[in-house]
């Protein structure tokens, strides 16, 4: 493996020595691993290894899950949990009063989920920084595989595989096949070119020197990537790091989901671009369905998923492929022919978006 510079060689990376607490420090929720309590931290206790940033909206049925797997970590490094919500269902709530060792930061209006990460990054004080959504669940050595990957690699950007989180649902299978097929069970480890933002961990140098994430707008994990692969740096996929993502389930959700994600991925392709390529990647959009849909029925036949499963769920699947292509195309004619109110918004937009590009 090459080693990655200047970033990788700003930061070595060691265990906490496990200070002493503080008589005046909480204790956290009861686990097998070192969570850091809120109090402790203000206190200036102990210094995490990871930093884990939630970024968090509408999440009041999700957020426990995902919670209450950081709190089940096992035999792994200190680590602290930061949830950044600005959710009006009671999310928050939740949070403060079930989970007391997370660092809850509150906002009242809406943020955009790079924003909301750059806010938790902000505060963090982990060597890793480690982003999960709100959506997501993890194993008990989840922390441990993401703290040696750190350790043994000089890789600065590091992302695991996605599991379904829900595989009882036709809808959420066809959800999951159209975002999470580049990154599924049985991937092999290696440089790939893109992450989603759930399943990405990095040293805390290479976001002191390349972030923050773009704000204001969504796919700012993709154009974060597209930063570090001008310079060289590559994500890279260590299939031993696993999470679990829940998946959405109304089929109109996620068809409107798909067409704003294609949509903000597309204005974001064509400000990195030059000269006629988004009237061009317009014109061809017709064809994506079909290439977006091919390229993950063999990336499931090559993994645990397998086709049968995918061909299970194959019209569904490519009925959501179908609402992305629609929207990725609209993104690139906003490019070509600008209107007013077409900028995609925080208001009409669906959560954590990433790109899932062939």
């Amino acid at each position: 493996m090459g080693v990655v510079q200047p970033v990788a060689a700003q930061l070595s990376l060691r265990r906490p020595g496990g200070a002493a607490a503080s008589t005046r420090a909480v204790e956290p929720i009861e686990c097998a691993g070192r969570l850091l309590g809120s109090r402790e931290l203000e206190l200036g206790v102990d210094k995490p290894l990871i930093s884990v940033l939630v970024a968090s909206y509408r999440a009041r049925a999700t957020i426990g899950r995902t919670l209450a797997s950081l709190a089940a970590q096992r035999h792994g490094p200190t680590l602290e949990v930061i949830v950044v919500d600005s959710s009006p269902d009671g999310t928050a709530d939740v949070v403060a009063r079930q989970f007391p060792f997370a660092r809850l930061v509150r906002r009242s209006s809406r943020l955009f989920p790079g924003d909301a990460r750059n806010l938790g990054a902000s505060v963090a004080r982990g060597e890793v920084l480690a982003l999960l959504d709100a959506d997501c669940e993890v194993g008990p050595d989840w922390s441990r595989g993401v703290a040696e990957a750190h350790e043994q690699m000089v890789h600065p950007l590091i992302g695991g595989v996605v599991e379904n989180g829900n595989p009882e649902s036709a809808t959420g299978w066809a959800y999951y096949l159209t975002e999470f097929n580049r990154w599924l069970p049985g991937s092999a480890a290696g440089f790939i070119d893109d992450l989603p933002a759930c399943a990405m961990t990095m040293k805390r140098a290479l976001f002191d020197q390349y972030g923050p994430f773009m704000g204001g707008a969504y796919c700012s994990d993709t154009e974060l990537v597209w930063r570090l692969a001008d310079d060289g740096i590559r994500p890279y996929l260590e299939p031993s790091i696993r999470l679990r993502h829940v998946n959405p389930t109304r089929l109109p959700a996620i068809l409107r989901h798909g067409a704003h994600h294609g949509r903000a991925f597309a204005q974001l392709r064509s400000r990195v671009s030059s000269g006629g390529l988004p009237l061009l990647r317009a014109a061809t959009a017709p064809l994506l369905p079909a290439v977006l849909f091919a390229r993950a029925a063999v990336r499931a036949a090559r993994s645990p998923v397998g086709l049968a499963r995918f061909a299970a769920s194959a019209p569904l699947t490519l009925v959501v492929m179908s609402a992305w292509s629609l929207g990725e195309c609209a993104g690139y004619l906003d490019a070509v022919m600008p209107r007013r109110g077409t900028r995609t918004t925080a208001a009409s937009a669906g959560a954590g978006i990433h790109a899932p590009r062939p």
